[in-house]
């Protein structure tokens, strides 16, 4: 068939109309899509940018203790207050709005940094680790030392849950944790323990006999 030179252009271009008129509808169509995911999707809890890991020593003669891994962070808080009281909590927290921590267990509340200084706001301004008339988390002073590193010298030792419990997750011989310590009355031979894996970070109790462990900071 002859078909002039301006013609064939042409019947090649109609042929090419429905392929972009198909593109670009699939196109509209995912970007509405995403559209609207966005509209409807809740805004994602801001993570705390730095790692606040490390024992900060309180106004009196309190301490508070914390380990901080991606999506987690735990907490020993010991103090004494008043005549003869005393604290001795333990906690963890989620992240949460504006960059502060939710914070269950002994304590709850959130947990807020400022200037790189922890500030605890209770919800219950009587926890039964403190008991009643507890004046509140002092205010730390100065920087914080860092968490203690240790080397597991245990074959397997496991991680434990709040409770106590073992975990299915441990470590081994050779592997690296960073420690904080328990309140006294609490510890019973533990520490809190935080190991660092490829593609996962561990926090919990671990039995502080199966660590070696070099001079405290």
């Amino acid at each position: 068939m002859n078909i002039p030179k301006h013609g064939y252009f042409q019947v090649r271009a109609m042929r090419r109309l429905p392929r972009y008129a198909a593109l670009t509808a699939a196109c509209a169509l995912a970007l509405a899509f995403v559209a609207r995911r966005s509209e409807s999707a809740p805004p994602a809890a801001k993570k705390p940018a730095q790692d606040v890991s490390g024992e900060y020593s309180l106004r009196g003669s309190g301490y508070l203790r914390i380990l901080q891994g991606p999506d987690e962070l735990w907490l020993s808080y010991e103090d004494e207050w008043g005549a003869a009281h005393l604290c001795e909590c333990v906690a963890q927290a989620k992240p949460g709005s504006g960059g502060n921590w939710q914070i269950t267990g002994d304590l709850t509340g959130t947990l807020a940094f400022t200037q790189g200084k922890p500030t605890i706001t209770p919800d219950d301004s009587a926890p039964d680790c403190c008991g009643a008339g507890w004046p509140g988390v002092g205010k730390p002073r100065g920087k914080p030392e860092p968490p203690r590193s240790c080397a597991v010298k245990a074959e397997k030792l496991p991680f434990q849950d709040r409770e106590g419990k073992p975990t299915k997750t441990y470590v081994i011989a050779g592997d690296h944790v960073d420690t904080v310590a328990l309140p006294g009355g609490m510890a019973e031979g533990r520490v809190i323990a935080r190991f660092v894996g490829k593609k996962k970070t561990t926090i919990g109790f671990v039995a502080e006999s199966g660590l070696s462990c070099g001079a405290k900071p």
